[in-house]
C-alpha cells in the first residue's frame, strides 16, 4: 500500500481543494491562506475531508462518529468539540455560521462552497432549499443532482442513492482507518540504517550533546557515575567503550554543550540551591564560571556557531516566567532575547542554528504543554513552528539549518520527529523500544543521539496507622500512573494513566482493582481528576482545543462534557464539599488565579487576586486553601474572596500539587533537599507542623490524596527509571 493510498481522498484523488480562500492539503494535514499556514490533527483533517466530500448534505452525528472515529469509542462531545475546533481554525466564530452549519438534533453540514480542481460546488441554492425542508434525513440526496430532485423519490432512486451512500461510507471508513497511525501524518518517514547504544551504564545517562566537527564524533552527557552518587559531565567517543569524566564537584552538573571549535564544554551546576553556568576544557582542566542561572528548572544551553553567544533560559524570580537570555563571551554581559507573557511558564530548551544566528526554543504556557518557536538573535516577533499543544522534550537543528529534530508525545509515547523550520514536512524518525528524549544531531547530520527512557510509575498507599511500614503498591502497570484522588467515602480512586498508550482518566476500587477507563481523548493532555461528593462524576482538565478547559465525566455513562469554554487556560478543578461549586485555576485575568463556577454553569467568579494555582475547599466550607504558581507555601482565602494569608511556607513550588486536606489538617510533601521527600502535616488550629515519614522517588507535581478516615495516603512513586544514550544512523 503506497502512502498516497493511505491519505484521505477527495472525489477519488489526492489533490488539494479550496474553501473560501483556504487551501486544504489532506496529504500533509495543512490549511493555508496567502498569509497563514496551519497544521491540524489527522482526525480533524479526516472530519473536514468527509464534510467536503458531502458538501451541502446533512450528515448525522452517528454517521460522522461511525466514519471518522470508526476505530475507537468516543462520545458525541468529542465530535461537537472537533466541529468547534474546525470552526475556530476556519474563523467561523460568529453567531451565523458561514462554513459548518448545525442541524439541531440531527448533525452538521458544510455550507461553504468547495472548489475541487477549479470547479466550485455552488451551495447557495442548496442551503436555501434545505432550510425550507424538514430535517428528515430520508430526504437527503446526492448533491450533484440537487437542482433536479423533487421532494418524493421513486423506490429505484432511493435504492440507487442508498447504494451510493454506502459506497462512500465504506470507502471513507477504509481511507480514514489507514491514516491514523502517527507515521501517516507525514509525507515520508525517516527509516534509520541502524540504532546502536552509546551507553548502557547503571542508572541514568542524559542530556547528550554531539561535538561540532564533522569528523569529531564525541558526545558529552550527564551521569551519576558507577556509584550513582553525583551528577557529573562525561565525554565518550562514538564506538569507544568507556567515557572520560570531566567534572567531579559535589554539585549537580548537567546540560553540557560544546564550543564551535570543540575546545570547551559549557554546563550548568546546581549547588546549595544556586545555579551557575560554567566552562571546562573538553580534555579536562580548570573550570571557569561564566554567569548565574535559574534554579531549579534550567533545561538546556546552546553555543552560537560563531562562538560569541551562549543562550540559556532564565527568570528573575519565582513569580516571573522563564525567558531566553544571551551571555556574551566578549563582554561577559547578558541580555534578554525573548519576553513571554507574564501568564506563561515561559521559554526554555534553546538551540542555536548551526549556520545563522537564530534560535529555536520551547514556549511553555503551563508545565506539560510545549511548542517549538524560533527567533533571530536580534529579537523581534518569534515564529511558531509546531502547534500541537502537547509535550516536547528537547529540540536540535540539522546541520543545514533547514530542519528541526525534536522529541514529542504527539503519537502517545515520546518519539523523535523532524520538521522544517517553517513548520512544514513533518517526518517521523522510526525508532522504538522506550521513550526517546532530548535529541542531538551530529555535525554531519548522519547521526542523532537521544535518551532512551524506561520508566514505571505506580500508585502507592501509606498506612498511617502503621507509620513504620513501607508504602504498599496499590495501582500497578508498566507505564505511568499518577494524580490519584479518593472519592469522599474512600470507596473509589480516580487517577491518570497512559497504560492505554495515551493519558486518560481511570478509576478503580479502593484496593486498586476493578479498573475502568473513562475517557478516550487519544493524546490530549489531561490533568487533576477529582470526584464529586456523590462520587458519580469526575472533574478534570483537558486540552481538546489546545487551551485547557474544565471537563466532567460521568463514572457510569463515560461521556465527558466541557464546563468552561474560554480561550484562556483553566486547570486543576476540585469540587466544593456540597458539590455546588467547582474551584479551578485560570489565567483569564492575565495571571493565574483561583476561580469558582457553579455546577449549574453560571459565570465564573474570581476568588484570589494575588495568584493561585491549586485550590481546595476547607472542611467547614468557609475557606479555600491554595498554592501559588511560583511562590512557596499553602495559603488561605475566604470562599467569597478577600484577604489572603499564608498558613505554612514549607511547601516548595516544585510540590505545589502534592498536598491534601482532612478536617483541620493539611498533609504535604517537604523537601529538605531537592532529591529527598518527607511527609508532613500542618495543624490549622495549633499552627504546628509535624514530620511523620519519608518517601523515596516521590514524583514532582504528581498529586496526593488522603482517605476520609485519615488512615491512608495515596501518591505516585517511580519504581523503575533508566536512561541510556542511543544513536540513530540515518
Amino acid at each position: 500500500m503506497t502512502r498516497e493510498e493511505n491519505t484521505p481522498k477527495i472525489n477519488g484523488n489526492n489533490k488539494t481543494f479550496q474553501i473560501n480562500g483556504w487551501k486544504v492539503e489532506p496529504s500533509s494535514n495543512h490549511l493555508k491562506t496567502s498569509d497563514e499556514e496551519i497544521r491540524i490533527e489527522p482526525r480533524l483533517m479526516s472530519l473536514l475531508v468527509y464534510l467536503a466530500e458531502n458538501q451541502g448534505e446533512t450528515l448525522t452525528r452517528e454517521n460522522l462518529l461511525d466514519t471518522v472515529w470508526e476505530d475507537c469509542n468516543v462520545s458525541l462531545e468529542t465530535l461537537n468539540s472537533s466541529i468547534s475546533r474546525l470552526r475556530k481554525i476556519l474563523g467561523d466564530t460568529g453567531k451565523e455560521k458561514k462554513y459548518i452549519e448545525t442541524i439541531p438534533k440531527v448533525g452538521y453540514r458544510l455550507i461553504m462552497p468547495v472548489d475541487f480542481n477549479g470547479q466550485t460546488e455552488d451551495s447557495a441554492s442548496l442551503v436555501a432549499e434545505n432550510k425550507s425542508k424538514t430535517q428528515d434525513i430520508s430526504q437527503q440526496t446526492v448533491k450533484e443532482n440537487v437542482s433536479e430532485r423533487k421532494s418524493n423519490y421513486s423506490r429505484k432512486n432511493i435504492l440507487v442513492f442508498s447504494i451510493f451512500i454506502l459506497l462512500i461510507v465504506a470507502f471513507s471508513i477504509y481511507a480514514f482507518w489507514v491514516i491514523f497511525s502517527p507515521q501517516n501524518e507525514t509525507t515520508e518517514n525517516i527509516k534509520p540504517k541502524r540504532i546502536l547504544p552509546l551507553t548502557s551504564y547503571k542508572g541514568i545517562e542524559k542530556k547528550p550533546a554531539f561535538s561540532r566537527g564533522e569528523n569529531d564524533e564525541r558526545i558529552a552527557f550527564a551521569w551519576q557515575g558507577e556509584n550513582n552518587d553525583n551528577w557529573d559531565i562525561y565525554v565518550q567517543t562514538v564506538g569507544m567503550e568507556k567515557p572520560m569524566r570531566l567534572t567531579s564537584d559535589e554539585g549537580s552538573d548537567d546540560n553540557p554543550v560544546w564550543s564551535p571549535d570543540n575546545r570547551f564544554i559549557a554546563f550548568t551546576r546546581i549547588k546549595d540551591e544556586k545555579c551557575e553556568i560554567r566552562q571546562i576544557p573538553a580534555l579536562g582542566g580548570a573550570e571557569k564560571k561564566l554567569t548565574d542561572c535559574s534554579f531549579p528548572e534550567t533545561p538546556s544551553l546552546s553555543w552560537s556557531f560563531d562562538g560569541k553567544w551562549l543562550a540559556f533560559p532564565h527568570r528573575e524570580s519565582l513569580d516571573k516566567p522563564f525567558h531566553i537570555r544571551l551571555f556574551s563571551f566578549e563582554t561577559s554581559e547578558t541580555k534578554v532575547l525573548t519576553m513571554p507573557s507574564e501568564s506563561l511558564f515561559g521559554d526554555v530548551s534553546v538551540a542555536f542554528s548551526p549556520i545563522e544566528n537564530s534560535i529555536a526554543f520551547l514556549r511553555v504556557p503551563i508545565l506539560g504543554v510545549e511548542d517549538i518557536w524560533t527567533v533571530g538573535i536580534e529579537g523581534g516577533k518569534p515564529l511558531r513552528v509546531t502547534k500541537d499543544n502537547l509535550k516536547i522534550h528537547g529540540v536540535d537543528w540539522t546541520p543545514d539549518g533547514k530542519n528541526l529534530v525534536f522529541s514529542s508525545n504527539r503519537s502517545g509515547i515520546f518519539s523523535l520527529w523532524q520538521i522544517s523550520a517553517k513548520g512544514e514536512n513533518l517526518k517521523w524518525i522510526e525508532i522504538s523500544n522506550g521513550e526517546a528524549d532530548n535529541p542531538t544531531v551530529s555535525a554531519s547530520g548522519e547521526k542523532v543521539a537521544y535518551e532512551q527512557w524506561q520508566v514505571e510509575a505506580n500508585i502507592y498507599e501509606i498506612d498511617l496507622t502503621k507509620s513504620t511500614d513501607p508504602p504498599e503498591k496499590l495501582v500497578v502497570s508498566t507505564r505511568w500512573d499518577w494524580n490519584p484522588a479518593y472519592s469522599k467515602d474512600t470507596s473509589q480512586i480516580t487517577f491518570l494513566s497512559d497504560r492505554s498508550g495515551f493519558p486518560e482518566v481511570w478509576t478503580s476500587d479502593k484496593t486498586g482493582k476493578n479498573l475502568s477507563q473513562l475517557t478516550s481523548f487519544e493524546g490530549t493532555m489531561l490533568g487533576f481528576p477529582n470526584f464529586s461528593p456523590n462520587k458519580k462524576e469526575i472533574v478534570f482538565d483537558a486540552r481538546v482545543d489546545g487551551n485547557a478547559d474544565i471537563w466532567i465525566v460521568d463514572r457510569d455513562k463515560k461521556s465527558p462534557h466541557r464546563i468552561t469554554k474560554d480561550s484562556s487556560e483553566e486547570i486543576a478543578p476540585t469540587f466544593s464539599n456540597d458539590g455546588r461549586w467547582i474551584y479551578f485555576s485560570s489565567n483569564k485575568s492575565g495571571e493565574w488565579q483561583i476561580w469558582k463556577v457553579s455546577t449549574d454553569k453560571g459565570e465564573p467568579i474570581q476568588v484570589t487576586k494575588n495568584g493561585g494555582v491549586i485550590g481546595k475547599e476547607s472542611a467547614n466550607g468557609k475557606y479555600v486553601y491554595f498554592t501559588h504558581p511560583q511562590r512557596k507555601g499553602i495559603w488561605q482565602v475566604s470562599t467569597d474572596g478577600g484577604d489572603e494569608t499564608i498558613l505554612t511556607d514549607e511547601l516548595k513550588p516544585m510540590d505545589r500539587t502534592n498536598w491534601a486536606i482532612l478536617d483541620d489538617k493539611i498533609y504535604f510533601i517537604g523537601r529538605p533537599i531537592s532529591t529527598k521527600a518527607v511527609l508532613k502535616s500542618y495543624d490549622i488550629i495549633s499552627k504546628k507542623t509535624e514530620q511523620f515519614g519519608e518517601v523515596d522517588s516521590f514524583l514532582l507535581r504528581s498529586g496526593m490524596t488522603i482517605s476520609n478516615d485519615g488512615k491512608s495516603i495515596l501518591f505516585s512513586k517511580i519504581d523503575r527509571i533508566e536512561s541510556d544514550i542511543m544513536i540513530v544512523e540515518r
